[in-house]
């Protein structure tokens, strides 16, 4: 058996090994230092043996410190970014500027806009004898097409053929409704109340002009009267004449079978529908001028005859029965007058018909003033005024629908019409809102299409 000599441990592996001990959590016994004796030598050893038994693991336990060091860094560098993330919070105040993008889609409404009007002129017996004035509309956007322009009716009426011609939805609705035209001998629109987009195409100045939905009447058949036989005859005549109904602008009640249909006039939006004037000169150049200004004004002979507010807001005429029109014939020679009493009557200034007056009485020496066939004798004064100012003075001729005059002395006189004539030597002007009537003289003389045998 060999025997193992035992060397003492150096002061510094004796420090090492306590504090290896006191990292890994173990208690220590502290050291003595006293004189001890040379015989306990040996449990020292055995102390000292053991201590190097587990050296290795005390080693290793040295580094678990330095990693527990390191750990309080990286908590630090995680609290930055928090800091960091709040700036993006003002992102949503930049969308909001978009927002007044719709400003630009309104379009102004024109002040005051020029429509031009068109003759139709039909040849008959050889002769141009002159009809109504047309104007280019569409409705339910359809291909322009004319129809008559009235002052002397109210509402929209267009045929069902207009729509086969030209295109658009008609939108035809199911109320009937009915409208007579021309007195005894005239003709009836049958047809139903209907809406649809209205706009008018020819114009000269100022913009579109869109009435946007307007109640007109879809007309499916034209009826002359009486109505005891009803084809498309009288239909296919008018439009072979250009006309596919017609545009009554006379501002007064709703006077249809259905009480739906009137003027449209004052669909019109802003200032254009406050009124407007026919300018027809003596047939050269006709147009309709849309929104009363200061400056269109101008000129204008005016009468206040009051106007009436409509169920749905708009303001129309009263009956032009208050027109206190009154009139006065002269003969040729001087020796026949007639006087008609003043405002008494429907006097219908109206650019759909030609002059048929009826006058009450029957004043001695009439055949001086009419002749046979009901039309006043070549060379006979009419004269038309209101509030003692002339509006209207004329030497009766053979022209049609200018100075060829048709009327009659009745004892209850019922049809007034000065027809289209008047509108070739004055311009008309018609304030619904305000409720005036106007007139202004052209004096540019007989119109040009008064020549020839008629004239």
């Amino acid at each position: 058996m060999s025997v193992r000599t035992w060397r003492p441990l150096s002061a510094a592996l004796l420090v090492i090994l306590v504090a290896g001990c006191a990292t890994s959590g173990e208690s220590v016994a502290p050291v003595r230092t006293g004189p001890t004796p040379t015989a306990s030598a040996v449990p020292a050893a055995t102390a000292t043996a053991t201590a190097t038994a587990t050296a290795p693991p005390t080693a290793t336990a040295a580094p678990t410190a330095t990693a527990t060091a390191t750990s309080a860094p990286t908590t630090a560098p995680t609290a930055t970014p928090t800091s960091t993330a709040k700036p993006p919070t003002p992102t949503p105040t930049p969308t909001k500027a978009p927002t007044p993008t719709p400003t630009p889609t309104s379009t102004p409404v024109p002040t005051t806009v020029t429509v031009g009007l068109e003759p139709a002129v039909a040849a008959i017996a050889g002769n141009e004898e002159r009809q109504n004035p047309t104007i280019m509309i569409s409705v339910g956007g359809s291909a322009p097409f004319p129809v008559i322009f009235d002052t002397g009716s109210s509402g929209l009426r267009v045929f069902a053929d207009a729509f086969t011609t030209f295109g658009g939805v008609p939108s035809p609705g199911s109320t009937p409704t009915q409208y007579g035209y021309g007195g005894a001998n005239g003709k009836t629109y049958f047809g139903v109340v209907s809406t649809a987009d209205v706009k008018f195409t020819n114009v000269a100045s100022g913009g579109p002009v869109d009435f946007g939905p307007t109640v007109y009447q879809y007309v499916t058949s034209v009826c002359p009267k009486p109505e005891t036989t009803c084809d498309t005859s009288l239909e296919q005549k008018l439009e072979s004449e250009g006309q596919y109904g017609t545009l009554g602008v006379r501002p007064v009640e709703r006077n249809d079978t259905s009480g739906l249909v009137y003027t449209p006039m004052n669909y019109l939006p802003g200032n254009l529908g406050h009124g407007f004037i026919v300018s027809l000169g003596n047939g050269t150049a006709e147009q309709l001028i849309l929104g009363l200004t200061t400056k269109n004004s101008t000129g204008f002979n005016k009468i206040t005859v009051g106007s009436t507010l409509e169920p749905d807001g708009r303001y129309v005429f009263p009956n032009e029965a208050t027109f206190p029109f009154c009139f006065s014939l002269t003969s040729k020679d001087g020796t026949t007058t007639y006087s008609s009493p003043c405002g008494t009557q429907d006097y219908l200034s109206d650019t759909g018909a030609s002059t048929s007056l009826q006058f009450p009485g029957s004043p001695t020496g009439s055949e001086s003033l009419v002749d046979a066939a009901g039309n006043l004798v070549t060379g006979t004064k009419l004269k038309a005024s209101i509030n003692g100012t002339t509006w209207w003075s004329i030497t009766a001729g053979s022209c049609a629908n200018y100075d060829q005059l048709g009327v009659t002395f009745n004892a209850s006189p019922s049809n007034e019409n000065m027809g289209i004539s008047p509108f070739l030597s004055e311009d008309v002007l018609y304030n619904f809102v305000d409720g005036v009537f106007g007139y202004r003289p052209t004096g540019l003389g007989k119109p040009p299409f008064c020549t020839g045998p008629q004239g």
